[in-house]
């Protein structure tokens, strides 16, 4: 998702400044441009990840239940957003777009990092480990693992003949 919205900074730096020239001509409130751009953004953001999801989930055939499903597409939406909503505030605090380029690469690569997924979340120093829990993309690994993991394919009993705590191969 963050690959997709990066470039969207610039976008929000250009958009920073125009609302700046509004306020100080007293045109409008401080409010009524961030929330109207967010709500015409929502259906847009709502295509983009029924269309990606529609696509992944049965590629890669996860477990094909419409409960499963739905929630695999509202924990993307919510990512989605997130990722959105950071790099308006990035582009609107940015004084450039080479500054908020490079602000929103470092925090998409710290959450990258410490979502659980590149490094364990055991082998994350101690002092790091808050930023795991704050982390929304390490939330959102995390309800797709579970989310899958809870799926009727996994819950397979072993053979007979096998042992408690024995690997199945």
């Amino acid at each position: 998702a963050g690959q997709l919205l990066l470039p969207g900074v610039g976008v929000f730096v250009a958009a920073g400044a125009m609302h700046t020239h509004r306020k100080l001509i007293k045109r409008c409130g401080v409010t009524h441009y961030p929330l109207s751009q967010t709500f015409i953004e929502l259906p847009v953001l709502a295509a983009q990840v029924i269309i990606y999801c529609a696509i992944q989930y049965f590629w890669v055939k996860f477990t094909q239940t419409a409960a499963q499903f739905f929630i695999f597409l509202f924990v993307h939406f919510f990512i989605l957003t997130f990722a959105d909503s950071m790099y308006r505030v990035i582009g609107a605090a940015a004084p450039s777009l080479t500054v908020g380029n490079n602000i929103a690469s470092f925090i998409l690569l710290v959450m990258l990092v410490t979502s659980g997924f590149t490094i364990y979340r055991n082998n994350i120093p101690g002092w790091w480990l808050w930023v795991l829990w704050i982390n929304p993309l390490a939330w959102g690994l995390r309800a797709l693992a579970i989310n899958e993991m809870q799926g009727s394919q996994w819950f397979k009993s072993a053979p007979p003949y096998q042992a408690k705590g024995e690997m199945v191969r």
